[in-house]
C-alpha cells in the first residue's frame, strides 16, 4: 500500500489542442485552448515549465501523445499530481457491452479504430504511473468514459486528507450526440468548455474558503456549461478510480497548522452538482436500507440485511485475514490493515448510520446484534500486541457508527441501551460488562500500544487514535447525512458523553475511579476558552437545564443531575492535571 503525503512534491501537465486534422474536419481554437490552458499552469498555478509538455496540431500524433503519455511512468512519484488536457475529437462506437470512446489525434481516422486513443487504454495505463492525483479534462463530446463512481455527494472534506487519498478524476465536456461548441464562448478565440475552465481557474470555481479542487472545478464547469444558452453540451464528469480529490488551489492558512502534539486541519466545501443522472447513478445500497427503513412491510428484510452483513464482516475479518503474528508492525502495514478494516465494514457502518438516523426504536434495537457478534469474535490465541489491539476496529467503527447519528438525531434513550447493552468481556469469555466499558478497554489498548504514533501525521499526537478516527470517519457520515462544518461539535459531543458515562459507571458503581477515554476534546479543554471548548460547551448546557436535561431524562448519570456535577468535578479534575496545549 502507497503511503501519500498532506502536500504535492512535483505537478506535472500534458496540454494537447488539435485545430490541423490530417483526417478529421479541422477546428478554429482547440491549439489556442491547450495553449492557454497551459500558460495558466506555468503563470498561475505555479507549475514548472519543464513539467508542462505541449503537443499542438502536428505534434499531437497518436504515437507522441501516447509516447508522452506513458513517459510519466518512469518519472514520476507518489505524491505528484498530473493534469492531462485535451481538447479536439472525439469519437464514439456502439460495441457489444456498451458505448466505447476515443480521443483523435491529429493523425487519426475515424474509419481505422487502430488509429485513435481509446479512452479505456489511457485509464488502463495509468495503473503504471505513481502520482497519487490525476486529472483529466477533456474538451471533446465522446461516450463511453465508464466512470465507475459519482462525485461525493456530501459537501465537506479534509483538505488534508483528500491529499492523502488516490483519485482519478475524469471531466468531458458533453457527451456523444452532441456537438462541441468550438468557439462562441464566455472568452474570445476559446470554446465553451476551456472558456469556463480558465474562468474557474482565476478564480470563478473558488469556495467560500478560496480553495478549488477538482470536484469543485467540475461542479462549476457542469453548471456553467449547460446552463450557458450557446451551448448544446452537458459535461459528464465523476471519478475512474479512488476517492481523494486534486488540490488545484490551496491558500497556506489552510495547510497543517503543526503545533506541539497538535496537527490542525480544516474542512472545505466542495459544490453540490445539480447533476441528477449522476446523483442518481449512485441508487444502490444506501438506497436499499432507506426504503426498507421507511416501509413497515420491510422489517423483516432489514433484520436479514443485518444478518447478512454481519455475517459477511465476520467471514472478511478472521485471524486468516487479519494474522495477529505478523512480525512487521511498519508503517506501510499499519496503514494497509486500518484501510482493510475500514474497507470490509464500509457496508455495515453505511447500515448503522441510516438505522440510527432513520430508524424506529425497534430497527435501531436490531443493530445490537451487529455489537453482540463483533464482541464474540475478540478471542485471540496469542500474537503480536499491536495487532492483537487493533483487532477491536470494527466494533470501534461501530461504536461511532451507531453513535454519532443517535447524538443528531437526539435520541438518547437509544444511545443510552447502546451504552449499556452487555457484551462479552474481552478478557474473560464467562463474564460481560456494558458495551461502554469493553469500548473504554478497547481504546485504552491500543493507545497503550503506541501503534497510531508510528504513523508519521500522528506520532505528536496526544490521542492519535481518536484523531485517526475524527478525520477516517468524517467522509462517509458526510455523505449520508450532510453534516457540513457541524461534524466537529458532534464528533467532540459523543466522545465527551461516552467518557463522562465511562467515568461515571466506574466511579460510582465499580471502583472509585472516575476514569475515561480522552478525545481532542482534552487538549481543546486546556487550549480554548468560553463556548469554544466542547467541554464547557457541554457542562453550560446540563448545568443550565439540570434534571430537564434530556441526557438525563435519558437515564444517564442514574436520571441524577447531582450525580451528573459528582462526575462531571471528578473527571474535569483529570483534565485541569493534562499537560495538553
Amino acid at each position: 500500500m502507497n503511503i501519500y503525503h498532506e502536500n504535492y512534491n512535483k505537478s506535472w501537465a500534458l496540454c494537447i489542442g488539435i485545430n490541423k486534422y490530417k483526417y478529421a474536419p479541422l477546428l478554429d481554437y482547440a491549439a489556442n485552448d491547450a495553449r492557454e490552458f497551459s500558460r495558466l499552469l506555468i503563470d498561475i498555478y505555479g507549475f514548472d515549465e519543464q513539467h508542462v509538455s505541449l503537443l499542438l496540431d502536428e505534434d499531437a500524433t497518436r504515437e507522441n501523445i501516447f509516447k508522452q503519455y506513458l513517459s510519466y511512468s518512469n518519472k514520476v512519484e507518489l505524491d505528484d499530481r498530473i493534469i492531462i488536457f485535451y481538447a479536439g475529437h472525439g469519437h464514439t462506437i456502439l460495441g457489444t457491452r456498451g458505448e466505447i470512446g476515443f480521443l483523435v489525434p491529429h493523425d487519426g481516422n475515424t474509419e481505422d479504430l487502430s488509429s485513435l486513443l481509446r479512452w479505456d487504454d489511457l485509464t488502463r495505463n495509468s495503473e503504471l504511473i505513481q502520482a497519487k492525483h490525476m486529472f483529466f479534462l477533456l474538451d471533446a463530446c465522446f461516450s463511453g468514459l465508464a466512470i465507475t463512481r459519482a462525485l461525493p455527494r456530501g459537501s465537506m472534506r479534509f483538505v488534508n486528507d483528500m491529499l492523502k487519498r488516490f483519485s482519478r478524476q475524469v471531466i468531458a465536456a458533453g457527451k456523444a450526440n452532441q456537438t462541441v461548441s468550438d468557439s462562441g464562448g464566455p472568452l474570445p478565440e476559446h470554446s465553451i468548455f476551456t472558456g469556463y475552465l480558465i474562468n474557474g481557474l482565476k478564480g470563478e470555481a473558488e469556495g467560500t474558503d478560496k480553495i478549488i479542487t477538482a470536484n469543485g472545478l467540475m461542479s462549476y464547469l457542469y453548471e456553467k456549461v449547460s446552463k450557458d444558452y450557446r451551448s448544446n453540451q452537458t459535461p459528464h464528469f465523476g471519478y475512474f478510480d479512488g476517492d481523494g480529490d486534486c488540490i488545484l488551489k490551496l491558500i497556506e492558512t489552510t495547510m497543517s497548522d503543526k503545533k506541539e502534539g497538535i496537527v490542525e486541519d480544516r474542512l472545505f466545501e466542495v459544490p453540490i452538482t445539480t447533476n441528477d443522472e449522476i446523483v442518481n447513478s449512485e441508487l444502490g445500497f444506501l438506497d436499499k436500507i432507506k426504503m426498507y427503513i421507511s416501509e413497515p412491510k420491510y422489517k423483516i428484510k432489514i433484520d436479514d440485511l443485518i444478518t447478512a452483513q454481519t455475517k459477511q464482516l465476520l467471514a472478511q475479518i478472521t485471524p486468516q485475514k487479519f494474522p495477529l503474528d505478523e512480525s512487521n508492525m511498519s508503517e506501510e502495514n499499519i496503514r494497509q490493515r486500518l484501510w482493510s478494516y475500514e474497507n470490509v465494514t464500509l457496508n455495515i457502518r453505511t447500515l448503522s448510520i441510516a438505522l440510527s438516523y432513520w430508524g424506529d426504536q425497534t430497527q435501531k434495537s436490531l443493530q445490537f446484534k451487529i455489537i453482540s457478534r463483533l464482541s464474540d469474535h475478540l478471542t485471540y490465541n496469542g500474537g503480536i500486541k499491536g495487532w492483537i489491539a487493533l483487532r477491536w476496529y470494527p466494533l470501534i467503527l461501530e461504536m461511532y457508527s451507531i453513535g454519532i447519528p443517535l447524538i443528531i438525531s437526539q435520541d438518547y434513550n437509544s444511545l443510552y441501551s447502546l451504552l449499556n447493552y452487555e457484551v462479552t468481556s474481552f478478557d474473560s469469555q464467562s463474564d460481560s460488562k456494558p458495551f461502554i466499558l469493553a469500548f473504554g478497554s478497547a481504546i485504552s489498548e491500543i493507545n497503550s500500544t503506541d501503534v497510531m504514533k508510528i504513523l508519521k501525521e500522528h506520532e505528536r499526537h496526544f490521542v492519535p487514535f481518536n484523531e485517526y478516527l475524527f478525520k477516517t470517519l468524517q467522509p462517509l457520515f458526510e455523505d449520508v447525512l450532510f453534516i457540513g462544518k457541524n461534524y466537529e461539535f458532534l464528533f467532540d459531543r459523543f466522545e465527551i458523553l461516552i467518557s463522562l458515562v465511562h467515568a461515571d459507571i466506574l466511579g460510582n458503581q465499580q471502583y472509585g475511579h472516575y476514569r475515561g477515554p480522552l478525545g481532542p476534546f482534552g487538549y481543546k479543554y486546556r487550549s480554548r476558552s468560553g463556548l469554544r471548548n466542547p467541554v464547557l460547551r457541554f457542562k453550560k448546557e446540563a448545568f443550565d437545564q439540570k434534571d430537564n436535561w434530556i441526557v438525563l431524562k435519558s437515564g444517564f448519570f442514574n436520571s441524577s443531575f447531582e450525580r451528573f456535577e459528582k462526575t462531571f468535578t471528578h473527571f474535569e479534575e483529570i483534565l485541569k492535571k493534562l499537560n495538553w496545549y
